[in-house]
């Protein structure tokens, strides 16, 4: 929970960073236009993942995120948007390991997850370049994929070790206009549930209920 907690206030921290030029000089944005209510738009960048539960730490997985985007906005302040977007998760782990009889080796460990997400988010759009967002995301895992290499290779067959296809993340985040239609985006998104039965886990491979846990960073551009 300490560990969760940090990580939030980071975010929180970038949204404060950030959010001083409010008063700035900056060009219109597209959510200007008080005739429109709705826009469409694609956005793509990359997850920094790790699987709390998994025995490893560290946000060492980088992978893609992309996908089309739908805003909508019900108030000069209120919005939301929803999203259909490929995502990749999971977990990444190299370390140099000692053996009295083999000598020096590394000993690797990683779980590909790729999932197609939907993220459904309300949008506080005060005014100025930022609009801060809350939301969940449903997942659908689409192929999953988990290797590990000690001495030699184990074997981590996909039957036995087999992940949910199913996982509800809770995200925040918060948007930052960079010019015109062009927007960068900061989330981090947390599995309200185990992403696999514990009694599926690998025996040295951690334990108990495992979560996604990622930061995201994207561009997005608005039509």
């Amino acid at each position: 929970m300490f560990l969760f907690v940090r990580r939030l206030g980071f975010l929180c921290a970038f949204c404060c960073l950030v959010s001083t030029d409010a008063g700035a000089q900056r060009p219109e944005s597209p959510f200007a236009d008080e005739y429109r209510s709705f826009w469409g738009g694609i956005a793509a960048g990359v997850n920094f993942s790790q699987v709390d539960g998994d025995g490893f730490a560290g946000y060492n997985k980088v992978g893609l995120n992309a996908g089309p985007v739908v805003y909508a906005r019900f108030s000069p302040m209120i919005g939301a948007s929803l999203e259909i977007t490929f995502s990749q998760k999971g977990s990444k782990m190299r370390q140099i390991t000692e053996s009295a009889y083999s000598g020096p080796g590394v000993e690797r460990y990683d779980m590909k997850l790729n999932y197609v997400d939907v993220p459904l988010l309300l949008h506080l759009m005060p005014g100025g370049r930022f609009h801060y967002s809350l939301g969940a995301s449903y997942g659908y895992l689409i192929s999953s994929e988990e290797t590990a290499e000690t001495i030699a290779p184990v074997n981590l067959d996909s039957e036995l070790y087999s992940f949910l296809e199913q996982d509800i993340n809770m995200i925040f985040g918060a948007s930052y206009q960079l010019y015109g239609n062009w927007f960068f985006s900061g989330r981090f998104a947390y599995s309200l549930s185990t992403i696999r039965d514990p009694a599926r886990v690998p025996a040295g491979y951690g334990g108990g209920n495992q979560l996604n846990n990622l930061f995201t960073f994207r561009l997005v551009y608005l039509f």
